[in-house]
């Protein structure tokens, strides 16, 4: 059989080591939290302004009618012959 006191002292000690364990990822969490964080900032941001700049319609060709060097009727005019 296993004594009371001795288990109680493995108990102990085993969750002495579980609370520095947790203690030391959690130092490491934070170190990694605070590298990868910033960055994920940076691409939420730049995500929404190429979001915002996808919807933006600009007309291909802005020129005025008489720069264009082909003024042809785009469409055929029908006539009536009477």
């Amino acid at each position: 059989m296993i004594d009371i006191n001795k288990l109680s002292q493995m108990i102990k000690r085993l969750s002495d080591a579980l609370k520095s364990l947790i203690k030391a990822l959690k130092e490491k969490w934070d170190q990694f939290k605070s590298l990868v964080w910033p960055q994920g900032e940076y691409r939420k941001k730049k995500k929404e302004i190429n979001h915002l700049r996808s919807t933006w319609r600009v007309p291909s060709d802005t020129r005025l009618k008489s720069q264009i060097t082909n003024n042809k009727p785009r469409n055929l005019v029908r006539r009536v012959i009477r």
